[in-house]
């Protein structure tokens, strides 16, 4: 089965149940799944990040839930995450960024 096929009988089936959310290990996840869930407002939890590269693997995906054992070292590589992404990806303008320095 193609990863389309298969994250579209998947979609189905979350859907038929009514889920709000799903919880996944990190390395289930695919982009395409991600974003479906997304574009039909079912939130993702997203679980089994043992190194920090699963960590930041994981959070390519936008997860609404992150479920861990070491929540000091995920909050770190959120905060490391933040501090790179572009100024556009918080829908903030860069005199907006300076104005709150």
């Amino acid at each position: 089965m193609a990863d389309s096929d298969y994250v579209t009988q998947a979609f189905m089936e979350i859907s038929a149940t009514g889920a709000k959310g799903v919880n996944c290990a990190f390395d289930s996840v695919t982009e395409e799944f991600a974003t479906r869930l997304k574009e039909n407002w079912i939130l993702l939890s997203v679980h089994g990040m043992k190194t920090d590269y699963d960590c930041y693997k994981a959070l390519t995906f936008s997860p609404d839930i992150v479920i861990t054992n070491k929540p000091i070292e995920i909050k770190s590589i959120i905060d490391k995450w933040r501090a790179n992404a572009p100024v556009e990806y918080y829908g903030i303008t860069t005199t907006q960024v300076d104005k709150n320095k």
